[in-house]
């Protein structure tokens, strides 16, 4: 961090606000490599907290052609293809009206999957959209904003880190798309971070699909982990096989 970084950081934080990249620098957690610096990085940080977040307003996002709250699944989709993310499979259990999405970025190490549900009567209306990979994160407080659910992997001694895991958005949420800007996350993670390809860690953890798979409502949550994690497995299996080839054989824990 530079000097003139410094400075303003402690301005900030004489003045009531907490700066977490001055806190982690001064604790030693060590913020890897950063990608820009000096007062520009205070500039497009405030300015990445404007446009990533729960709060993020429906307009600005619109005025990105980004995700929003109630979106059909085809720009959904067009969104996603527009960012290197193509559609390679769907499926959906026989006798359920849950359906999932698959998109893949071989370039990104990208898996991604648009959640559909439907409710009482409905047809499936897309629910949430998350993506997953295994990343080297060089600039680790700007992967705060990016992370999602991630776990840490491994540390080099530099302060950079592996994670695997990543982000999600909620496509129903009041608050715009729940984690704001679909197009700057990815913009941002290209930035901070390069992909690891095949992955070398699970970036699935738990399972994909609703808290509760239909008709197991009361059960026991082994029995409800153990069928949703069963279900998140079948699904995985249909994915074409070129997925695979770059992602490797661990995509679930």
């Amino acid at each position: 961090m530079t000097l003139e970084a410094k400075n303003a950081a402690e301005v900030r934080s004489q003045s009531g606000e907490i700066h977490l990249e001055k806190f982690l620098h001064e604790s030693r957690y060590g913020t890897g490599l950063e990608v820009i610096t000096g007062p520009e990085r205070l500039e497009v940080d405030a300015w990445l907290g404007r446009v990533m977040g729960w709060t993020t307003p429906r307009h600005v996002l619109t005025a990105l052609d980004d995700l929003v709250a109630g979106l059909d699944l085809d720009s959904i989709v067009r969104i996603c293809r527009e960012e290197g993310l193509d559609t390679v499979a769907e499926t959906q259990r026989a006798g359920d009206e849950d359906k999932f999405v698959w998109l893949f970025s071989a370039d990104d190490g990208l898996l991604g999957v648009v959640e559909l549900h439907g409710e009482r009567d409905e047809s499936a209306r897309p629910w949430s959209l998350s993506l997953y990979g295994n990343w080297l994160v060089d600039d680790l407080y700007w992967w705060g904003r990016v992370g999602g659910r991630s776990y840490q992997c491994d540390a080099w001694g530099d302060g950079r880190k592996i994670m695997a895991g990543g982000p999600r958005w909620h496509l129903r949420s009041a608050f715009g798309s729940g984690a704001g800007s679909f197009r700057v996350t990815l913009a941002l993670l290209r930035a901070i971070a390069t992909p690891i390809t095949p992955w070398q860690w699970p970036a699935i953890g738990g399972w994909i699909g609703p808290d509760t798979p239909r008709g197991m409502s009361g059960t026991s949550a082994e029995d409800i982990a153990h069928t949703a994690r069963a279900h998140t497995r079948e699904a995985l299996d249909a994915l074409p096989r070129h997925v695979y080839d770059v992602l490797g054989p661990r995509l679930m824990d």
